[in-house]
């Protein structure tokens, strides 16, 4: 009889130890002599998920007369996304009437980003296309830059992938 409750206050002896040092949590013991954890400290799993971004430094560059904006894809997640597109949507007010709304969309190929990884896109303003009726029409153009427009990248945080840029229209 005296090995067996050795052999039992042993096995509590090392369980409490264990659970003491390995789980960070304390024993509490109850009356009936069970005992009871209190407080476990619960350990979150990080998720390994990407997140792409269209970065606020969008740019509007002018060379050889003609206008070009830079725009940079990055992921800022901490897992390799998967090839995806990036939505570009202009649109402006030809006239005063909001029937003279006019939209272009043009989408661009993102190949697969690793953390922290970044893609440049160089995109052509073209000014012949983009007009307005002076004094009536839209004085800027809205650009609107969707990453991942398909949703096919299961990203971290979904509501982080537009970008908007305002570029003057040049009257012709």
């Amino acid at each position: 009889m005296k090995p067996f409750l050795f052999l039992i206050l042993t096995l509590l002896t090392v369980q409490t130890t264990y659970a003491q040092r390995y789980r960070n949590v304390k024993p509490n013991w109850t009356s009936n002599n069970k005992i009871q954890l209190k407080n476990p400290k619960i350990i979150k799993p990080v998720l390994l998920k990407p997140d792409l971004v269209v970065e606020q430094n969008v740019q509007l560059v002018t060379q050889n007369g003609k206008r070009y904006l830079y725009t940079h894809v990055k992921n800022i997640g901490n897992y390799r996304s998967n090839a995806n597109n990036m939505e570009l949507r202009i649109s402006w007010r030809v006239d005063h009437e909001s029937f003279t709304n006019v939209s272009r969309i043009q989408n661009y190929a993102v190949k697969a980003l690793n953390p922290g990884q970044v893609r440049t896109f160089c995109i052509l303003v073209n000014d012949d296309d983009i007009h307005s009726n002076e004094g009536f029409g839209s004085a800027n153009a809205s650009f609107r830059f969707k990453v991942d427009s398909g949703q096919a990248v299961n990203e971290s945080k979904e509501d982080n992938n537009l970008r908007y840029k305002y570029v003057p229209i040049i009257q012709n």
